[in-house]
């Protein structure tokens, strides 16, 4: 899987996917995100009590770090271990959200796009 990251043309997604490239690793041409939310939007008052639903997700978020932590010795919650971290918290928050993500992707991998036509990158310069 980490030779297929660095490989490039590859997109992998998941629990774990921004470990497999550390960011010390991390080629130009990938990219790691992690969308987090607050608990409260998380919470379905249909499934259980407000109060059982803070436990479950308190319990959960802590299997998370401690999954990362064992398996990758990664600190999810480390911002500096992604390109973006964007905050889905908001009601209505979807779009704008993924607007973010689309444009910063565009404009990551179009300036890639660009660096590669220089004459440096085409061997032309002399």
């Amino acid at each position: 899987m980490s030779a297929l990251a660095h490989r490039g043309a590859a997109v992998i997604l998941g629990r774990g996917a921004a470990c497999i490239v550390s960011p010390g690793r991390r080629s130009g041409c990938s990219w790691s995100r992690r969308s987090v939310a607050p608990r409260a939007p998380r919470r379905d008052p249909r499934r259980c009590p407000p109060r059982e639903a803070a436990s479950r997700l308190a319990v959960e978020d802590q299997d998370r770090v401690e999954f990362h932590r064992r398996s990758f010795h990664f600190q999810r919650d480390d911002p500096t271990n992604y390109d973006l971290v964007i905050e889905h918290g908001h009601p209505g928050a979807g779009g704008p959200a993924a607007s973010i993500i689309v444009d910063t992707l565009h404009r990551r991998f179009t300036r890639l796009e660009h660096e590669d036509d220089s004459p440096e990158a085409r061997g032309s310069v002399t």
